[in-house]
């Protein structure tokens, strides 16, 4: 993922032992951090990264605006990071698809749990999509889900094609969501 720190662009890449900071015109390694991520992309806000291993491992989210990582909190392997699917970052919290069809909403700055909640028949694989609406989707062929990011959980809408590919994650281009099942590719939105 790309982002900026302290006004200059760089990459944020996720291993299999840590969390680094690439220039992207350079390729030069600007910072680096202990983590567990392999899976999951990091997800990326207002100069806060958070990370997990996905698939059962812990995860760390730190703060990136003086450049240089500053880990806020750490979680442990049953935490948060039992699902292979990214984070997202929206107004200070993080949510996060856990343990089969578990929501779990964090707060950025401590870790403090703020709720988890059951989304049935969403997988924890596909990654969610924010939006500046300001609402976050964590859609798939099968069921899907529109929130508004808050400390209480509000559901917008629901959707269900009935062709559920729990691995694959939507893809958004011009002004599209495109969703993987097992029998279709579903394209949504305007021609």
């Amino acid at each position: 993922m790309s982002s900026r720190a302290r006004g200059k662009p760089q990459m944020i890449l996720n291993g299999s032992t840590s969390l680094d900071g690439v220039d992207p015109t350079t390729g030069s390694k600007l910072w680096s951090m202990p983590s567990e991520g392999e899976t999951g992309s990091p997800a990326f806000r207002d100069g806060i990264v958070y990370v997990d291993r996905g698939l059962g491992g812990g995860g760390v989210c730190a703060d990136l605006s003086t450049g240089l990582p500053v880990i806020k909190w750490k979680c442990g392997r049953t935490e948060m990071g039992e699902g292979p699917g990214a984070a997202a970052i929206v107004d200070g919290l993080v949510y996060k698809m856990h343990h089969q069809d578990r929501l779990l909403c964090r707060k950025a700055a401590t870790g403090e749990t703020v709720f988890t909640t059951a989304l049935k028949q969403m997988s924890t694989w596909p990654s969610p999509i924010t939006t500046a609406d300001p609402y976050i989707y964590f859609a798939s062929a099968g069921k899907s889900y529109v929130i508004r990011p808050g400390t209480k959980l509000e559901i917008i809408a629901t959707n269900d094609l009935n062709d559920a590919s729990p691995a694959a994650s939507a893809a958004m281009a011009h002004g599209r969501i495109f969703l993987r099942g097992d029998k279709f590719l579903y394209c949504i939105g305007g021609k």
